[in-house]
């Protein structure tokens, strides 16, 4: 009995430690799907809107508090896909290749970015003069079947250190809740 009970305790403990791992912080926005809900941090002086995301392909968008979805200088989206393997980097391989046939001058250059307990899989995507595509391949591990999609378009000119620290807070404030989702 003093066996199932260390082992009790010991999954008690394991647990909790887990939870703590990958556990959002206080202020992070909980976006639901039909299927599936994550957690994602607004940064400050930039807001979450769940609202005008699906016009731009994701489940929740960020801009400058001060500007629209519409007129944002720097807007980050977060969309949640369906996986079909475990192969991220090749996900992301496969986004360059569709960027090289349809922007040929397109150049990928490395994009530093983290997040605490994902795997994350970057790069820049960069048609001089025109546009800068900042990309992030999220993989919340084989037990869950979402791979998240993290991007900042910006026009013309390169993201300043405050876009990239909102877009880096972004990407590593991003969790995973369930795919039992009930309102």
């Amino acid at each position: 009995m003093k066996t199932i009970a260390t082992i009790g305790f010991a999954v008690i403990v394991l647990t909790t430690c887990m939870f703590a791992m990958a556990t959002p912080t206080r202020d992070a926005l909980i976006v639901y799907g039909e299927h599936f809900s994550f957690t994602v941090s607004q940064p400050q002086g930039w807001t979450g809107d769940t609202t005008h995301a699906e016009r731009f392909g994701a489940n929740i968008v960020f801009h400058r508090s001060s500007e629209t979805a519409d007129n944002a200088r720097a807007l980050i989206r977060v969309r949640i896909d369906t996986k079909v393997d475990e192969n991220t980097a090749a996900d992301l391989k496969d986004d360059m290749a569709g960027y090289r046939k349809q922007y040929p001058d397109v150049e990928f250059q490395k994009v530093s970015v983290s997040h605490p307990t994902y795997p994350v899989f970057s790069k820049i995507f960069v048609v001089s003069g025109s546009f800068y595509e900042y990309v992030v391949y999220l993989n919340p591990g084989s037990k869950v079947p979402y791979l998240f999609s993290v991007s900042m378009n910006k026009q013309t000119n390169r993201a300043t250190s405050d876009e990239l620290a909102a877009f880096q807070q972004v990407v590593a404030s991003i969790y995973f809740l369930t795919t039992e989702v009930k309102r």
